[in-house]
């Protein structure tokens, strides 16, 4: 059953699909600067 009032999505265009996999393609992983030590508890606990 379908909510009330959605429609189904239009179509990418090219352009559009085009510009999805560039910013897929070239996205920065940033994972590989993360420093292996761990936190301090006292710095973790003014984080959150």
């Amino acid at each position: 059953m379908k909510p009330a009032g959605l429609r189904p999505a239009a179509a990418f265009s090219d352009a559009e699909r085009a510009a999805l996999y560039r910013a897929i393609y070239e996205r920065r992983d940033v994972r590989s600067q993360f420093l292996p030590d761990p936190l301090a508890g006292d710095a973790l606990e003014r984080i959150l």
